[in-house]
């Protein structure tokens, strides 16, 4: 790896790790049905802050590029995004004191996600300029202070008085603070002062917002959902879940950082059969990530969340065995989205992740409220294959890509058994046994196929950071 790509490497998976360092302490202090008010309103605030983010961070690392009216652009940009997280912090704001005066709503949690998200967009530009501008080190701070620093602010505000209004307060403060250092940081070029390049820049970023939108719907709307049809308690219990389940998505996330551009790098010719190839040996290792987490669930779960402080272990050991397996159908999707983007189909593209968004909240929603957490949890790991489904399917119209040989089959093959054994409630020595037997023939597939990437993805797999 390169000196930066490490750097964005860890800084990525720090983000993406955060909230399962910080979990095991947050769960004892608040307790089952705080913790799932806190859980709600966190995934609000990332959602509010991705939407509102759209395709900005993108545009910004490509126009700083452009030389020196490019990376003025590039300012620009990030003065719509803090300006927007401005408005949003205002009007926002005034919209739920209103609210709050009139009895409608309790002011307060709607008011931290209020202020949370906008603080969290301005974050979120800043970091996307020190990026495009080779500031590794600025970029890991930031994500370190926005995550792991705002969720312990939390916790210590709650320490005292152990609601979730008090976590939440706590919480948005930071953030807040962060992104008054944010602005000083980054130097934006606001709105008011380069309004000839406003409208050609906003365009290109609000195309992005329903393709953004959907996929973080896909990430994190199952808690909301769980919270919305079966209350706080089932919010408390789907989020460790989550969270623990989302380790093997984490790393998904933080390889593609590496498989992206050396994807790009192959030549024309060989470079999707590549992809195809190399996506297979990622998703066995990926596979063997999840292994290790649903057979350590017996562990890890019930520090995570303790019976003791009023949380279903058994119910989430089971919802961690079905969600940790989502990253492998991810990183196919992953795969064949490139093939879309390089043949300018952003659009399908931004068609494909919404329908299946819309399809996770209606099924997920019914099977929730009629089946319960399990079924919600088997319904998002049904999404994703989906997703990969209709992207490749999508994908051969321009490239030959295929997903074939024993490999991909034990990479399928692998979750769907376990899938399989959890669903059905089998023993948890069996399913403990077949897991880690599983884990070991996908390493054992991965080794032999070691060749596929070699020295190329891991010495070579990131070159720019």
């Amino acid at each position: 790896m390169s000196r930066h790509g490490l750097t964005y490497f860890v800084g990525a998976a720090l983000q993406g790790l955060a909230v399962l360092l910080v979990t095991p302490f947050a769960t004892r202090v608040l307790g089952s049905d705080e913790y799932g008010r806190v859980a709600v309103a966190i995934v609000l605030i990332q959602m509010v802050a991705t939407v509102l983010a759209a395709g900005f961070p993108q545009l910004i690392l490509r126009d700083h590029q452009r030389g020196e009216e490019g990376q003025r652009s590039a300012r620009v940009l990030v003065g719509l995004m803090m300006t927007g997280g401005a408005l949003l912090a205002v009007l926002g704001a005034a919209v739920v004191l209103g609210l709050g005066a009139a009895g409608v709503v309790a002011p307060l949690t709607p008011f931290a996600v209020v202020l949370g998200a906008a603080g969290l967009t301005c974050v979120i530009a800043c970091q996307s300029l020190s990026r495009a501008r080779e500031r590794p080190f600025l970029f890991l701070i930031l994500a370190v202070a926005s995550t792991l620093g705002a969720l312990l602010a939390g916790i210590l505000a709650a320490a005292r008085t152990p609601t979730a209004t008090a976590f939440l307060t706590g919480y948005m403060v930071t953030l807040c603070l962060l992104a008054v250092v944010a602005a000083l940081i980054a130097r934006p070029i606001w709105p008011w002062r380069a309004r000839g390049r406003v409208g050609a820049l906003l365009g290109p970023a609000l195309a992005l917002v329903p393709h953004g939108a959907a996929m973080l719907i896909l990430l994190s709307g199952d808690t909301v959902i769980a919270g919305a049809t079966r209350g706080a308690g089932a919010s408390a219990d789907y989020q460790p879940a989550l969270v623990l389940g989302n380790v093997t998505f984490v790393a998904a996330t933080a390889l593609y950082n590496a498989w992206g551009p050396a994807i790009y790098r192959r030549p024309p010719e060989s470079r999707w059969s590549w992809m195809t190839s190399s996506a297979v040996e990622l998703a066995l290792g990926l596979v063997v990530v999840a292994a290790i987490v649903v057979a350590t669930s017996v562990v890890t779960v019930p520090i995570l969340a303790p019976g003791s402080h009023g949380f279903d272990v058994e119910t989430i050991r089971r919802l961690v065995g079905l969600l940790a397996w989502t990253a492998i159908p991810y990183i196919a999707y992953l795969g064949c989205s490139l093939v879309l983007i390089e043949h300018g189909r952003a659009g399908a593209l931004a068609t494909i992740t919404t329908s299946v968004a819309v399809v996770f909240v209606g099924a997920g929603v019914a099977a929730s409220a009629l089946l319960g957490l399990d079924a919600l949890a088997l319904v998002k790991l049904g999404s994703y294959v989906l997703l990969a489904g209709i992207a490749l399917a999508v994908a051969r119209r321009w490239e030959p890509v295929r997903f074939r040989g024993s490999a991909a089959l034990v990479a399928a093959g692998v979750p769907a058994l376990c899938v399989a054994l959890i669903a059905a409630r089998a023993p948890q020595v069996l399913v403990t046994v077949v897991v880690a037997l599983s884990a070991v023939v996908a390493a054992a597939v991965a080794f032999r196929r070691r060749a596929v990437l070699g020295s190329d993805l891991v010495m070579k797999g990131v070159t720019q950071g």
